[in-house]
């Protein structure tokens, strides 16, 4: 069902969004809700709720979302987490997206590479050459364990002096 609050005279949804949308398509009159009496700040956390359990959240999008959450209710990413009910880590690794460089920003929102992966890249701090390989992980669509081996790599100067996608296609 979904999940709605009353607000005046309607009511405000506060979880289903999709479901509603879905339901208006297929022209469904009755549509079975749940109403929460709850103020605006509950409704903000029980709406991130839902949507970090979809499988289709932007890494970036809830990051921007924790981070005016937090504002908001003045709270730390560790009360965050226990509110939306996730572990710290995951709060933490969202928000850490947002001090990347903005390719890196970017490769994350549109999910061309995932957190862990951007998180090891970011480790080798050769900026043209992290660049290079982001670059090249952006079009590879590289694994958080391949971003680990090329920092080792890079670290014991293992790899090629100017990555392309070619020789870098031996260390994927």
């Amino acid at each position: 069902p979904l999940v709605v609050r009353p607000v005046g005279g309607p009511v405000e949804v506060i979880a289903g969004h999709r479901r509603l949308t879905a339901c208006k398509i297929i022209s469904k009159i009755m549509i079975p809700c749940t109403i929460r009496e709850v103020d605006e700040n509950t409704a903000l956390i029980l709406r991130i709720q839902e949507n970090t359990h979809r499988l289709d959240v932007n890494p970036v999008d809830d990051a921007l979302y924790f981070m005016k959450l937090m504002d908001k209710l003045n709270i730390t990413p560790e009360e965050l987490s226990k509110r939306i009910k996730r572990k710290v880590s995951y709060v933490e690794d969202r928000i850490s997206v947002l001090s990347m460089p903005d390719i890196l920003v970017f490769a994350v929102g549109n999910k061309d590479i995932g957190i862990r992966a951007a998180q090891s890249l970011m480790k080798i701090t050769d900026e043209p050459y992290r660049d290079n390989l982001i670059e090249i992980a952006m079009r590879s669509g590289i694994s958080a364990d391949t971003a680990d081996r090329w920092f080792r790599m890079w670290e014991l100067n293992a790899l090629p002096s100017t990555p392309t996608f070619e020789n870098m296609a031996a260390a994927i």
